[in-house]
């Protein structure tokens, strides 16, 4: 039996610059209230995903399906990389942050949006299992300021964070010191009444003494329209085998939501 669903489609581009290194990619979003699939194209840079890539996401986490290499690697943090965090203790200091809005009539793809922008300011002490610090007692510690403008849009059916559904709030909540992650789930909260963010830009300034560096990330959705799609577009091929899947069952990926 064949039949379709319902979808919201939109087109995303997403650029960042961090120490230099850039990268950029579009891709076309198809999503439903329980699953989506995410095409990426023209992608430069490095990234977990290539052009031809795509990805499949829900509330639950998100995988990266690789038709030209027949696998799927999940895009949560492997078991591996939770170890390497663990090494590195990150002590957050002085945190201060707020958030305000600047307009409520500004339009993006053809959507009223109110752009609200949000600042935080902290000190970082960084610690490893085999040090106290890396950084003598009296050194200079990081400064860091982060500003990050958001375009919040109401339109009924758009995924969490719909530039980059695939790293959805909560996929990855581990990632962090803790008090960055108290405040950020406290910045989404305080602004979950307004939509989604069909548009954003986050600026990171991080000094130390008189040397500052730079980090610019920025994201936008078009093209916004409905579509019926076949739910099974929405899963990875059975044939596909994992990689670097630190033992995660993709099983409920083989198959429609639902089935």
């Amino acid at each position: 039996m064949t039949y379709d669903v319902q979808a919201l489609a939109y087109h995303v581009l997403y650029a960042s610059d961090v120490g230099g290194m850039q990268t950029e990619w579009s891709a076309d979003v198809e999503a439903t209230p329980v699953r989506g699939r995410i095409d990426f194209s023209s992608v430069s840079g490095k990234n977990v995903f290539g052009s031809g890539d795509y990805a499949l996401f829900d509330n639950a986490g998100a995988i990266i399906v690789r038709p030209q290499t027949r696998t799927v690697v999940d895009v949560a943090p492997s078991v591996r990389a939770a170890l390497s965090r663990a090494q590195y203790q990150i002590a957050v200091k002085d945190l201060e942050w707020t958030v305000e809005t600047l307009t409520e009539d500004e339009v993006v793809a053809g959507y009223h949006t109110v752009h609200c922008r949000a600042t935080a300011t902290h000190r970082l002490e960084i610690a490893t299992s085999a040090a106290s610090l890396l950084k003598p007692n009296g050194a200079l510690q990081p400064i860091s300021t982060t500003v990050a403008d958001y375009w919040y849009a109401k339109v009924d059916g758009l995924p969490a964070n719909p530039v980059t559904p695939f790293m959805a709030p909560g996929l990855n909540k581990s990632a962090g010191a803790a008090e960055l992650v108290s405040m950020w789930a406290s910045i989404a909260a305080e602004l979950e009444p307004l939509g989604e963010a069909i548009q954003f830009h986050t600026v990171i300034r991080v000094k130390t003494g008189e040397i500052e560096n730079v980090s610019r990330f920025g994201g936008v959705v078009s093209n916004i329209h409905r579509i019926r799609i076949d739910p099974w577009v929405l899963t990875a091929p059975e044939d596909f085998f994992a990689s670097e899947s630190d033992g995660v069952d993709h099983a409920r990926w083989r198959n429609p939501p639902g089935e």
